[in-house]
């Protein structure tokens, strides 16, 4: 018999309807049901994704807290939601990877299955680090060699706690894009100079969603040589 914690809050099964758990953090009326599929070394975190992904009508396939992993952990979900034909992305909290062996041949077998891993990593800071060996008993590493290891196997690395819910629920349309082909239309200048900066970082590149070079768009070209007269608001 496999053992899921211990320290945990449980598990919750979207998409046939089956909660296995007794905390109030899981407790809802009416789950979203999508194709997200979410594991968490974080019980508390795991409820707060829930709450969020619902307020926002993010459909989600399966929930797990795996928190001190004294068996089971992030690889043998990771490996089961590959398999999961409800899941289509998957989602990650992530304080320490305890077998990266066996982390990244899940991570790859769900790259084979085509089904994008998006992880939430803390412990950036020592600070933080601390925080987690106090938390899970997990030892949080070095954060670049999670990096490194994320980049191996094609994970994509959340920079905030509202990627873990964003980036999962744009992939989970299936829509994918191929080189530069981003356009920005805003309504401030400030947005507009942001979006290109936000775009060259070290994740947008490396997954190649950059934005074309300025005016190399025809249309937008003639948008900016036009004259326009400012009508003060009465």
């Amino acid at each position: 018999m496999r053992l899921l914690g211990p320290n945990t809050i449980g598990l919750v099964n979207v998409t046939d309807s089956i909660p296995l758990s007794a905390s109030g953090a899981l407790e809802m009326e009416q789950f979203p049901a999508g194709g997200i599929g979410v594991v968490s070394q974080s019980g508390g975190i795991l409820g707060a994704v829930l709450s969020r992904a619902a307020a926002r009508g993010v459909g989600l396939s399966k929930l797990v807290s795996t928190s001190n992993e004294a068996d089971l952990d992030l690889a043998d979900f990771i490996d089961y939601l590959a398999d999961d034909p409800a899941t289509r992305v998957i989602a990650l909290y992530v304080e320490s990877v305890r077998h990266p062996d066996k982390f990244r041949a899940a991570a790859l077998k769900a790259a084979r299955a085509g089904k994008p891993v998006v992880a939430f990593k803390i412990g950036r800071s020592e600070a933080g680090a601390r925080a987690a060996v106090s938390h899970t008993g997990a030892m949080a590493g070095a954060d670049r060699m999670y990096d490194a290891l994320f980049a191996q196997v094609g994970i994509i690395r959340a920079q905030a706690f509202s990627d873990l819910i964003d980036i999962p629920a744009a992939l989970a349309t299936g829509r994918r894009l191929n080189g530069r082909r981003i356009a920005v239309l805003t309504s401030t200048g400030g947005a507009a100079r942001w979006c290109p900066t936000a775009s060259a970082s070290p994740a947008s590149k490396r997954h190649r969603q950059t934005l074309p070079p300025r005016n190399s768009c025809a249309p937008c070209r003639r948008a900016t040589t036009r004259r326009w007269t400012a009508i003060p608001s009465t």
